[in-house]
């Protein structure tokens, strides 16, 4: 890292500045903060920094390594446009995950400075009823995160409204991608509070 500068106040909130050379580094940076107790909030402002890149290269980079990665069903529905580093990923995919490990993969890439992530996620088949849903993301609270039994949620359409307070801001952001990754949930309200700062 070229610099790296974090200041924080006693409501939990944390500021992080500074310089870094991969788009990836700024996202490691602010998932390891998530996970320090007490951190209840983070205003990312590092400033992505890289090694220049003609932006032809870049996009062949992108789309490359999508097309080699086998948790895409269908890289031929993705679009890759590169503008001065900036890289805009749009087109349609079947799962949240294929959305998320697209933007994954393109920030591991050499010269980019930012992401738009404008995929769109659309379900194959039928989406699930509510209630198989209800059961479904109850399993993955039971199974992956058993210490926190503050935790509920509702239902609606396909929509989850996530309620009650967890350990950590890691915690609260890592229930909301596992929930989002489950095929028939259209969109997460994530009003989790994180222990301590309930009224926050």
């Amino acid at each position: 890292f070229h610099q790296l500068e974090v200041s924080a106040d006693q409501a939990g909130r944390v500021e992080l500045q500074g310089q870094v050379e991969t788009l990836y580094d700024k996202y490691r940076i602010h998932n390891i903060v998530t996970k320090v107790q007490g951190v209840n909030a983070i205003t990312n402002q590092l400033m992505v920094e890289p090694e220049p890149l003609p932006d032809e290269e870049i996009e062949e980079n992108i789309e490359t390594a999508i097309k080699r990665n086998s948790a895409i069903v269908e890289p031929q529905r993705i679009n890759v446009q590169v503008n001065n580093g900036v890289v805009f990923l749009t087109g349609t995919v079947s799962f949240n995950r294929e959305k998320e490990m697209a933007q994954s993969i393109a920030s591991w890439k050499q010269g980019v400075k930012a992401i738009e992530n404008k995929l769109e996620v659309l379900p194959p088949g039928k989406a699930l009823s509510d209630e198989n849903l209800e059961r479904i993301l109850g399993q993955i609270l039971d199974y992956q995160f058993p210490t926190e039994d503050k935790v509920s949620f509702d239902v609606e359409n396909g929509k989850v409204i996530l309620k009650g307070t967890v350990a950590n801001l890691w915690t609260k952001q890592t229930i909301e991608d596992e929930f989002r990754n489950v095929v028939g949930v259209s969109d997460v309200l994530n009003n989790l509070k994180i222990q301590g700062y309930e009224g926050s």
